[in-house]
């Protein structure tokens, strides 16, 4: 019986004499041939790609290679060109083989992103444009605005081995080389476990990387290695070009690594003209209003260092004075600029993270760049009158500009007001948050103290210099004596507090 139907062509073949591809329809079993690519081989002269539907086609160029031990396996080894910009649109997932061709971007742009689940993991720990890349070349190709995010950060992804997540490949090993590729404000910002994360690739091995830059746009990894380029790779393979972007590490646990090109290697110093930023809670934005102990507010760039400023003691319920310990600063750069918007009319512009007091949960959380999340929770600002008052948090958006991050800490309470309102500076979390706030008084719940101290203890300052020998100055402008509660209800780990002392350790030997 003949049953009249629209042809459903959705089941596609391999590459047939470097030219098409074979496509069958669903119902019928009837068959079409379909033009590939826009001109070339694959051998002889490259594949050429001018759209995103021939970029897509990448994925049935593969050839049954003969690999010893594992016998003939699907491996895509032609050669490509790109022709034009291309932009892939919907979740990008990447290609299923491995690719061992070669792939010049002729100076062109693509443009993708990647939203993770768990489902992803599963399928592949190999996440990227390219999944893994072993064997030919990668060169002249720009990755602009890419992005691999999850919808839901506060749910780790799990996997029993390493999953290797970057924009250019999640795996490069024992290519030909990786050469002048960009990547432009790019976007990487997951929570999975055992991940390494780069903004070219999870694992950069054995492989000579030359003249890439990674330029603006930042990389948040929750957990694993971390690195501007590369989670895992060799150092001294790089060479040329520059990585500039905002570099955060959320979560700490043993074995975990953050570096400015690779995570595993925290040193630039055989990297030839590489520069870098390596920022973790770069806090806020020139222009931002910091309140000094006499009500006035001055930019936080014009500090000098030797100002008092205002702060909130918990101990008291009430507002105080606190010095300057350090200011951490670094020069203008592209950043992607958080700016949240009050209830009030208040705007804070943060760059990677500030935290900020959260009213409904009576606890500092840390807006960045996920700070949609708190929207509609209410914060704590000063008055004109001199008290305390709520405000919500009505809007959050992020764009990439030109700014300058400053960071001051104060002596003992850690925290001061910046547009009036009550905040933490970035990159020290672990350090506060210790004790239950009663948040009709706003100050700690003496009898929870004083519980959670008869549990955990409390560390004397011999007791504390024996595992980290830092001065005592330093032990009581950071309340090191509660470190123990901080230890005890999870809030920081001995890998976590090591790395803050190595990371500031140049402002902590300033500390007298």
């Amino acid at each position: 019986m003949n049953v009249s139907h629209e042809h459903d062509f959705t089941n596609t073949g391999m590459i047939k004499n470097n030219t098409y591809r074979t496509l069958e329809c669903d119902t019928c079993g009837c068959g079409k041939a379909v033009a590939v690519f826009a001109g070339g081989d694959g051998e002889g002269s490259p594949f050429l790609i001018s759209n995103e539907e021939q970029f897509r086609s990448i994925a049935y160029a593969y050839r049954y290679v003969n690999v010893p031990h594992m016998g003939h396996v699907k491996k895509i080894n032609y050669s490509f060109k790109l022709t034009n910009d291309i932009t892939l649109t919907g979740d990008w997932q990447p290609f299923g083989y491995e690719f061992t061709g070669r792939f010049d971007g002729d100076g062109h742009s693509i443009t993708y992103s990647m939203v993770l689940d768990q489902g992803d993991i599963n399928a592949s720990k190999y996440q990227g444009l390219f999944g893994f890349v072993t064997g030919g070349e990668i060169k002249d190709l720009e990755l602009k605005n890419c992005s691999i995010t999850m919808q839901d950060l506060n749910t780790q992804l799990q996997s029993s081995s390493h999953v290797l997540v970057g924009l250019l490949a999640g795996s490069v090993f024992e290519t030909g080389g990786v050469h002048s590729v960009t990547v432009t404000n790019p976007t990487v910002n997951v929570n999975i476990q055992n991940c390494f994360a780069g903004c070219l690739a999870g694992s950069l091995t054995r492989t000579r990387v030359q003249d890439c830059a990674v330029n603006g746009g930042y990389i948040t990894s929750y957990n694993g290695a971390v690195g501007g380029m590369a989670g895992f790779g060799e150092i001294n393979y790089f060479s040329g070009g520059r990585c500039a972007t905002v570099i955060t590490k959320k979560n700490y646990a043993e074995g975990d690594q953050v570096g400015p090109i690779v995570g595993n290697s925290q040193s630039t110093s055989t990297v030839e003209d590489a520069s870098t930023i390596y920022r973790e809670g770069a806090c806020v934005a020139a222009g931002t209003l910091i309140t000094l102990a006499d009500g006035t507010q001055k930019p936080v760039e014009e500090l000098t260092g030797n100002e008092l400023l205002l702060v909130w003691n918990f101990e008291t319920g009430t507002f105080d004075s606190a010095p300057i310990l350090f200011i951490d600063s670094d020069a203008p750069r592209e950043y992607p600029v958080i700016v949240l918007a009050f209830s009030d009319g208040t705007q804070v512009s943060v760059i990677s993270e500030h935290g900020f007091w959260d009213v409904t949960l009576s606890e500092y959380v840390y807006l960045d760049q996920n700070a949609a999340a708190y929207v509609g929770h209410w914060f704590s600002k000063q008055t004109a009158e001199g008290g305390l008052a709520n405000v919500q948090l009505t809007g959050v958006t992020i764009q990439t500009e030109a700014a300058t991050a400053y960071s001051p800490v104060t002596e003992g309470h850690l925290c001061y007001f910046v547009n009036g309102m009550l905040s933490m500076p970035g990159g020290i979390e672990g350090l506060f948050n210790f004790f239950a706030v009663d948040p009709e008084e706003m100050r700690y719940d003496a009898e929870a103290k004083a519980a959670d101290i008869a549990q955990y203890g409390l560390y004397t300052y011999e007791e504390f210099a024996a595992e980290y020998p830092v001065t005592e100055a330093v032990f009581d402008a950071f309340n090191a004596q509660y470190f123990k509660v901080a230890f005890g209800k999870g809030l920081l780990t001995e890998q976590r507090l090591q790395y803050l002392l190595t990371r500031y350790a140049d402002d902590l030997g300033q500390i007298a």
